[in-house]
């Protein structure tokens, strides 16, 4: 509730902020503009995280007066999210929807894609428009990925140590003369989770970083599927979605890098918030997770005492003596 009282004020405020100032959307982002603390990045990844909790309450909703509300709170999280030019949070907030419209209903999926079919030349000229007036910009994240496999090359089995790429990357890097204070411009980093990782920690890292996000994704289907029955609406809602959020966070990562892990270099704790939003809600999947299988050792060891347990699908038991 917090995270979508939250994301839905953003999105308002960033709407305002954005009319406020004559903008458009392919320059809003670059005025830098700033919402009490937070930085228009920050806010289009709460936006995006409110735009999938809004979208899966919807599609839970017991009727149709709250269905088109969550509905009309999931078009203004979106559009705020599209008028920040963020490209990976497009990613993100675009992959989390889909994967949540598809594993709710293949019928709605397919349905939307159908009617979608006429958008497609629309999308092309403004994706085409973006990378015209970005320019140069996603060019220097290439250098920058290039300096970072440099900086791995040194320390290809262990990497270079937490936090040590930025340190590593001051010597290394090949990007323009005025852009090399890495300490201002921010690009002392990977700009890429996977990469960020193989850097500091290995290819062991990059193990550890997909399985993390196998487990997550197994343990929200499986929420899901135990939580079939009107009662367990809200289990799975939140299985809806962690889904959505597991999904578009692994898509969006290799551009950002900013989903799971902020850098930790000296000033990355300002990226931290964003990133506990994502761990708080994995952290309640765990949980729910965790009670389930429980309850089904709990189970196990009554059964074998004597007792003919009937576990039901959501863990709970049905006891009865021999």
């Amino acid at each position: 509730n917090a995270f979508l009282i939250l994301s839905g004020l953003a999105a308002v405020l960033v709407c305002i902020e954005f009319k406020r100032i004559g903008a458009d959307v392919y320059m809003f982002r670059y005025t830098e503009p700033r919402i009490f603390y937070m930085q228009l990045g920050a806010l289009a990844q709460y936006m995006g995280l409110g735009a999938m909790i809004a979208y899966a309450r919807a599609l839970c909703a017991p009727g149709w007066r709250v269905r088109l509300g969550y509905l009309a709170l999931t078009a203004l999280c979106v559009l705020a999210v599209y008028f920040t030019l963020q490209n990976s949070r497009w990613v993100y907030t675009a992959v989390g929807l889909i994967v949540i419209t598809f594993v709710f209903s293949r019928r709605l999926f397919a349905t939307l894609c159908v009617l979608s079919l006429p958008l497609i030349p629309v999308a092309i000229s403004v994706f085409n428009h973006i990378q015209a007036v970005k320019g140069t910009r996603d060019l220097n994240r290439f250098t920058v990925w290039q300096d970072m496999l440099r900086v791995w090359e040194k320390r290809p089995v262990l990497g270079v140590g937490p936090g040590n790429a930025w340190s590593y990357d001051q010597v290394f890097t090949n990007l323009p003369v005025y852009l090399r204070n890495l300490a201002s411009d921010g690009l002392g980093v990977a700009h890429n989770g996977v990469l960020q990782v193989l850097v500091e920690v290995g290819p062991l890292g990059v193990f550890c970083y997909y399985a993390f996000a196998i487990i997550v994704a197994i343990m929200a289907v499986r929420l899901y599927r135990r939580s079939r029955s009107p009662e367990k609406r809200a289990d799975r809602i939140l299985a809806l979605i962690c889904l959505g959020l597991i999904c578009g966070s692994v898509a969006a990562d290799p551009v950002s890098g900013i989903f799971f892990l902020p850098p930790s270099q000296i000033g990355g704790w300002n990226d931290l918030p964003r990133v506990m939003s994502t761990w708080i809600m994995f952290g309640c999947l765990i949980y729910k997770d965790q009670l389930w299988r429980t309850a089904r050792r709990m189970a196990h060891v009554i059964h074998r005492r004597g007792v003919v347990v009937t576990p039901a699908p959501d863990g709970a038991m049905a006891l009865q003596p021999r």
